[in-house]
């Protein structure tokens, strides 16, 4: 008796060691493997969300701008206030991002007030501004080549809604010869600066990438 449970031992000792023989030098690289893949994986796969999360955000801050600057505008000018918001992502003296230059402190007169807290109503000319948005943000459109210039500034031409810093900021500028009158689309006038402005403040322009929808 004694003898067949040694040997029962015996079979199963072996039969363990054989088990964990196996799964050392077969299963155990397989699950290191699939570890290293699976690590990878997601890892990129937080990539690839972090940056379609930062995409929404971005045309979304740009919509909201095109939305509360001229909604009750044609598409026109919409598309030349997203295109003016563009090019202040693209000047390092402003924001890296649109959020940042949307939000910049007294840039745009809708986040200084109580619009910043709500949400668009007319939800029409809100799908309207999201569709500019997004074409803008692709890099589907641009300023007529006859402006001569890509303008980062523009107000109403009828200074309605245009605050008295904003009407000293633009005519105090106008009048020193810094800044001209380029264009005009509906009611808002679109400025650039002019050369000898530029050339005196050393503006840096870094390309944007031209980034696709996700």
């Amino acid at each position: 008796m004694a003898n067949a449970i040694l040997r029962a031992s015996v079979r199963f000792s072996v039969w363990g060691l054989k088990k964990v023989g196996r799964f050392v030098l077969f299963e155990s690289p397989n699950i290191i493997l699939a570890t290293v893949i699976l690590y990878v994986g997601w890892s990129l796969y937080e990539r690839h969300m972090e940056a379609v999360r930062f995409h929404k955000a971005e045309r979304h801050c740009l919509a909201l701008n095109v939305y509360w600057e001229s909604h009750n505008e044609s598409v026109l000018a919409q598309i030349y206030v997203a295109l003016t918001t563009r090019e202040r992502v693209r000047n390092r003296r402003y924001g890296s991002t649109y959020c940042e230059v949307v939000y910049q402190a007294k840039q745009f007169s809708w986040t200084n007030g109580s619009a910043v807290s709500r949400t668009p109503a007319l939800k029409v000319h809100w799908k309207r501004a999201k569709r500019i948005a997004s074409d803008v943000y692709a890099g589907n459109h641009d300023f007529p080549k006859s402006w001569g210039c890509r303008p980062m500034f523009y107000k109403r031409a009828d200074d309605r809604w245009t605050s008295k810093r904003g009407r000293g900021f633009f005519y105090s500028r106008i009048r020193a010869g810094k800044m001209k009158q380029v264009g005009q689309e509906g009611a808002h006038a679109f400025y650039c600066l002019t050369s000898r402005m530029r050339q005196k403040a050393q503006i840096t322009v870094r390309p944007l990438l031209r980034r696709g929808r996700r």
